[in-house]
């Protein structure tokens, strides 16, 4: 922080496509890093909310912020802000990703959510995904939508027109933890951190399981 860190919490990080790093703190906003200082945007230049869990860059080099309020859209001038519908409290999103489409999908404290063109939709009750919160989202690069959530690890296939929901933990007699992360390596492995369980990888045919022994 004497550096010009924002907040000593800092739960997001990217590096964009001019070599900036970005970095998302837990109520201290937006700090991009150019190699020399730190420069910080928060609610008073236009952000959704400080408090900020996800940062992502899509193919135009927009930035897509994923806060405890909804979402941040930054052009490298302003913010464009969208926030889900809610009849409670502010949906949390968790994790953003983006589909061929340019598509986002998103993890949130509400379960599973699509935006596109300025709105949401949920999808959660559509594929009957239980009740929980998305703590990630992947979309690999067969196209199927991996969530790790509260209550284990789905995935969801496209089977012509139609999305299918398989409850992933079921195939790992481990794996019945809450996840809290999932990736894909660049030979299409798929890694799976999880809540006090380890780590797994995928293959495309079995689950191996890495923890503090190995």
């Amino acid at each position: 922080m004497k550096d010009g860190v924002a907040q000593s919490q800092v739960y997001a990080l990217l590096q964009d496509h001019r070599g900036y790093l970005w970095l998302g703190t837990r109520g201290g906003g937006l700090c991009r890093f150019d190699g020399t200082q730190f420069e910080t945007f928060t609610e008073k230049n236009g952000l959704v909310n400080s408090y900020i869990r996800k940062i992502k860059e899509d193919h135009q080099h927009r930035l897509w912020i994923a806060t405890d309020n909804g979402i941040s859209m930054y052009n490298g001038k302003t913010f464009t802000n969208y926030k889900p519908p809610t009849k409670g409290d502010p949906v949390i999103v968790y994790d953003i990703a983006f589909d061929r489409n340019n598509g986002k999908w998103l993890a949130t404290s509400d379960g599973l959510m699509h935006f596109e063109n300025g709105a949401f939709s949920a999808v959660s009750e559509q594929v009957r995904l239980p009740k929980t919160t998305i703590n990630s989202i992947l979309i690999d690069r067969q196209d199927r939508i991996w969530l790790g959530t509260g209550q284990g690890l789905f995935r969801i296939d496209k089977k012509g027109n139609q999305r299918v929901l398989k409850r992933l933990s079921d195939e790992s007699r481990y794996m019945a933890n809450a996840i809290n992360v999932v990736t894909e390596d660049r030979n299409g492995f798929i890694w799976i951190g999880t809540y006090g369980d380890g780590a797994y990888v995928y293959d495309g045919y079995h689950y191996s399981r890495i923890d503090w022994h190995h």
